[in-house]
């Protein structure tokens, strides 16, 4: 089985640290399987990995203290960032032909980047299941619900098609 996993990181060490455990678990619980993990976490590369995983680094994004999205080392504007790094995962998705497909926390992940990844996924591949991976909600319910109805979350395809644990 292959597993993709994306984690859009831009910053901190949860994020990270409870999709590797995730992970972790998975490959323990189904040997044989394969891992791609997908993240803009600028600390990746400092964990021991289990075997059977492996991952792609984006480009990493920081914000702003008014919550605004910028390059973080690259000199490029946010949107060709952005674009990079939607182009990276669909290049991804593409390739390594994922059975399941766990995106944590953003629907459509940053900004919208994987956007054109789940497009693919709809027309090239469409047995592959994808899973919408909550945690705890971390602001007041008001606030996530503000915060999905600006984003579309509720009226968009393909959420309708995504799994929510």
């Amino acid at each position: 089985m292959r597993l993709m996993v994306y984690s859009h990181d831009t910053f901190g060490l949860g994020n990270i640290r409870r999709m590797l455990a995730i992970c972790t678990h998975l490959l323990d619980a189904a040997p044989g399987m394969s891992v791609l993990l997908i993240s803009g976490s600028p600390m990746l590369h400092s964990f021991r990995l289990p075997m059977g995983l492996d991952y792609i680094k984006l480009p990493c994004l920081g914000r702003s203290d008014r919550g605004e999205l910028s390059a973080k080392y690259l000199g490029t504007e946010t949107g060709e960032v952005l674009k990079l790094r939607s182009d990276l995962i669909l290049s991804a998705v593409a390739n390594f032909k994922p059975d399941l497909l766990l995106v944590d926390k953003k629907p459509y992940g940053l900004k919208g980047e994987l956007n054109d990844a789940l497009e693919h996924l709809s027309k090239e591949q469409p047995e592959t299941q994808i899973v919408l991976l909550l945690r705890d909600i971390l602001d007041s319910p008001e606030v996530t619900i503000q915060e999905w109805k600006e984003q579309g979350y509720y009226q968009r395809s393909p959420l309708s098609t995504i799994r929510c644990l």
